[in-house]
Order: structure tokens, then sequence, then C-alpha cells
């Protein structure tokens, strides 16, 4: 009887251990990614085929290319627009989103392009840097830092757990045989 009651608390304690290390991975997981904020309206007429001919360009100065991989879900949708058929094709409200986002980045990249000294001083004008960080918010975290996965951060309290099993339960080991000299 008093090995169940042990047996019944060390479960419960793992899986609250279990249940915890979980929810702080996926906490961490979730503070890791990025928010883009959806772009403003934009007045004009372009369609999703000028706005797949301006991420496809290479160049700085008036190709979007260089946005796709600071914006993720832009990159998502573009790759979707170029190759996708049937499911992949992307909805209505992804294709104004990605309209949007060719209608503002190629504007700032004009003004820029254009601009002379006097209006690199007026504080009205946003450069493409400034406004890919603005609706880039990063959680929390930089791209820098390393994060645990998920996956580890389980694993590794599923490996706390059995090291714990092992030291509380006398014989659960047979030390003998050679996954009991490797445990040990």
């Amino acid at each position: 009887m008093a090995m169940t009651a042990e047996a019944i608390i060390f479960a419960i304690n793992s899986a609250i251990r279990l249940g915890r290390n979980a929810q702080r991975a996926y906490a961490k997981s979730l503070t890791s990614k990025s928010i883009v904020l959806p772009l403003p309206r934009f007045s004009g007429t372009p369609n999703a085929f000028t706005a797949q001919s301006f991420f496809d360009n290479e160049d700085e100065r008036t190709g979007g290319a260089q946005y796709l991989s600071k914006m993720e879900r832009l990159k998502d949708v573009h790759e979707r627009f170029k190759n996708g058929t049937g499911d992949q094709v992307p909805t209505n409200e992804e294709l104004d989103m990605y309209v949007d986002a060719y209608s503002q980045l190629s504007m700032v990249l004009e003004q820029e392009a254009q601009a002379d000294f006097q209006n690199g001083l007026d504080d009205r004008h946003i450069n493409a840097d400034e406004l890919v960080a603005l609706l880039s918010i990063r959680q929390y975290t930089h791209d820098s830092a390393k994060h645990t996965s998920p996956l580890q951060m389980v694993a590794g309290t599923l490996v706390e757990i059995g090291i714990d099993y092992f030291n509380r339960t006398p014989g659960a080991l047979n030390e003998q045989s050679a996954t009991g000299r490797t445990l040990k």
C-alpha cells in the first residue's frame, strides 16, 4: 500500500512538472515569433502580378525581395502566389495585403531614390527599413537570441522524471544489464 501511494504522488508531481514545462515551452515559442501589423490602405490600382514582379526583383534600390526575409507572412503569401495551385493559392484578403505591401514599399523606395538633402531632413518622410520595423514587431526577444525548442524542453523534463523515478524506486533498475549500467 505504501508503494502505491508513493507511485501516485510521484506520478502527480511528474505530471505537474511536465505540464509546467510544456506551458513554458509554448510561451517561449510564441514570444520568439514576430507580429506583422497590417498595412494601411493605399490608393492606386496595382495588382498581384505587379506586386510579384516587385518582390521578385533582387535589386536593393528598386526591388522588394529584400523585404521578404524580414516579413514572414508576406514571404509566405508571395511564395504561394508564385507557385500555388488549388488550396495553396492565397485568399483574396491575403492578396489585398500583398498588393498593399507592394504599394507602400515601392512608394517608399521611389521616395528614397529621389531624395535630396533637403527632403532627407524632413521628419514626415519614412524610409523602407523604418516602415518594415514599424510593421514587424519582435516580441520580447531578438533574432540573435538562442531558444530552447518546445520539444527540447519537454524531452528534458521527461529525462528528469525518469532520473527521479530510478532514484526513488529501489530495484527498478537492473544494474547487471547493459541498459541498467548505462542508465546508472
